[in-house]
């Protein structure tokens, strides 16, 4: 019994060893290049003087895309807490960046999007203990507006942690 219970603990330290090392490493690298690449794209967007480039909906994208390394440190437990303690926040910052970019070049907009499903996957991939919650939540939220609206909250506050990376401090209120 004790060889038993040995065997799968080395199995399961090894397999997550594995991902910590090696899965996580390569979707978050790979989370980075996108991020890099968007940037690189938005500034020659800039450069080109092209529609939509000098709007407020590019400036913002623009700040956002400032610092790519950021995927490696985001976490979605942060996003959950962050969301939670300040929920006034999140959807004043969501409902803003929703009519900014609602009303930008089809360009700037589908860039925001992809923006957002690259940190989402990187917070994803630095919480891994969340992956069985956040499918029942998810699952859940095919039939309720109101965990769609939590989801949105929660992908807008995982975004805002990277500025913990510049050294910025996120003030938590109850």
């Amino acid at each position: 019994m004790i060889t038993i219970l040995i065997l799968v603990f080395a199995v399961i330290t090894t397999l997550w060893l594995f991902y910590w090392a090696i899965v996580r490493s390569f979707i978050l690298d790979s989370a980075q290049d996108e991020l890099c690449r968007m940037s690189a794209a938005l500034d020659w967007a800039i450069i080109e003087d092209q529609i939509g480039a000098k709007t407020e909906a590019a400036q913002q994208l623009s700040k956002h895309l400032e610092y790519p390394e950021a995927v490696r440190a985001i976490s979605l437990f942060q996003a959950i807490i962050a969301r939670f303690f300040r929920p006034v926040e999140m959807k004043t910052e969501l409902a803003r960046e929703r009519i900014i970019f609602n009303n930008s070049q089809p360009w700037l907009r589908e860039m925001w999007q992809r923006k957002t499903q690259v940190y989402v996957k990187a917070a994803m991939a630095n919480s891994p203990a969340c992956w069985l919650p956040l499918a029942l939540v998810l699952l859940a939220g095919i039939f309720s507006q109101k965990i769609q609206q939590w989801w949105d909250e929660t992908i807008s506050a995982t975004e805002k942690l990277k500025g913990k990376m510049k050294g910025e401090k996120l003030p938590i209120h109850a």
